[in-house]
């Protein structure tokens, strides 16, 4: 999969982005200051474009050493135990793209949270549609798209069920027996 460099589309359109609230501010300085210490530069000229969607997570599409990525971040104040787990989601993304290309790889993690106030991560940046809600936006009006959108979804959860956890190093993730008896009863609670 290409990547796409962010020389290579300046000016996204307007609607994939969301004034950065006040309520949930993201510091770019401190971001950039930390990423230097790795190695990696942010472009300040760019800065950070909060993008649309996300139901609780924060996305923020930036340009680091020349290509896009997305800086995710929790939402602040308090967060039940194992929600938003940054650290979880960068350990999957880390590894699930030898298995499944379409994966985006997690490119930095950050656990310290005096840079920002929670951990965050980068990853790469995949274009594309962002559905949200509970419906679909007018592109999708077409039954046949909305049909060849449900199948494509199908066949990529298959695709991600398919992995080899332990060959792409997440064999030991979760606790995958009595899975079914576990939901079950939290389902029940």
């Amino acid at each position: 999969m290409a990547t796409l460099k962010s020389t290579d589309r300046p000016d996204l359109p307007d609607d994939r982005f969301v004034p950065i609230g006040r309520d949930q501010p993201l510091d770019f300085e401190a971001v950039t200051a930390h990423l230097a210490k790795s190695g990696l530069v942010l472009d300040a000229r760019f800065g950070a474009r909060q993008l649309v969607g996300g139901l609780a997570n924060l996305n923020y599409l930036v340009s680091m050493n020349g290509e896009f990525a997305v800086l995710r971040r929790p939402p602040s104040g308090p967060l039940p135990p194992g929600a938003h787990d940054m650290a979880r989601e960068h350990r999957i993304l880390s590894r699930l793209n030898a298995g499944l290309p379409e994966a985006p790889r997690s490119l930095h993690f950050c656990a310290d949270t005096s840079v920002i106030g929670v951990p965050f991560q980068l990853i790469e940046f995949r274009d594309g549609m962002t559905i949200r809600g509970d419906g679909l936006p007018p592109q999708l009006a077409e039954p046949r798209l909305r049909r060849e959108l449900s199948v494509r979804l199908i066949e990529m959860l298959a695709r991600i069920h398919a992995v080899d956890a332990a060959a792409v190093g997440l064999g030991d993730l979760g606790r995958p027996d009595g899975f079914f008896p576990r939901a079950v009863e939290g389902w029940a609670r």
